[in-house]
């Protein structure tokens, strides 16, 4: 029992569910250390006070092998559907101004579910065109080069190789601005043909 309490309080459990909301896309990435930290120990108190509340549940009516089996594992399954539940919150609340948890760039170039592609317009800070194309990846820290991967566009689409045509077309949902790399994203959520 002491080597589970051991794990359980190392904060192991409350790690995984900072990782289920970096993987859910709820939180950013790239978080201060201090403010991952910060998270993955307040998960990890939640954790160690959900396994106490079970062990003391299940003492009541199972003899130490299954308690300790039932107890470990329900603790996990539980941490997961809060940090799950955790993630589906802070998700909801990204709409609304002032609660941004991702960066800018992850939140302009974030996946949508479906059959929806990003059209992506590319041109320098000065204007000069760089590519058009479906988004397929794209390095979300700010601190990297910046480097996006693109499909061809579809059969009969033609790349708009003037920033004022694609500005007077406003069919963008977004503009992400890059001052780093002097680069512009004109970003277009648009459903794709199978």
């Amino acid at each position: 029992m002491g080597l589970v309490q051991a794990t359980v309080l190392s904060g192991a459990i409350g790690y995984v569910s900072l990782e289920l909301l970096h993987q859910s896309g709820a939180v950013t990435r790239y978080l201060a250390n201090r403010d991952a930290t910060a998270v993955s120990v307040l998960f990890g108190i939640v954790d160690y006070m959900l396994f106490l509340g079970m062990d003391a549940v299940f003492r009541l009516f199972m003899a130490e092998p299954l308690r300790l089996i039932s107890t470990v594992f329900c603790t996990v399954i539980v941490a997961l559907v809060v940090a799950l539940l955790v993630s589906c919150y802070l998700k909801h609340r990204q709409g609304t101004v002032g609660s941004r948890i991702l960066t800018s760039r992850e939140q302009a170039f974030q996946g949508l579910s479906g059959n929806i592609g990003i059209r992506v317009d590319i041109f320098q800070m000065d204007g000069q065109f760089i590519a058009s194309g479906y988004l397929e990846n794209f390095d979300v820290a700010q601190d990297l080069a910046g480097d996006v991967t693109l499909l061809p566009l579809q059969d009969g689409e033609i790349a708009t190789k003037r920033e004022d045509k694609v500005i007077k077309e406003a069919r963008y949902q977004h503009v992400y601005l890059d001052f780093k790399n002097r680069v512009k994203y004109y970003i277009t959520a648009t459903s794709l043909a199978s």
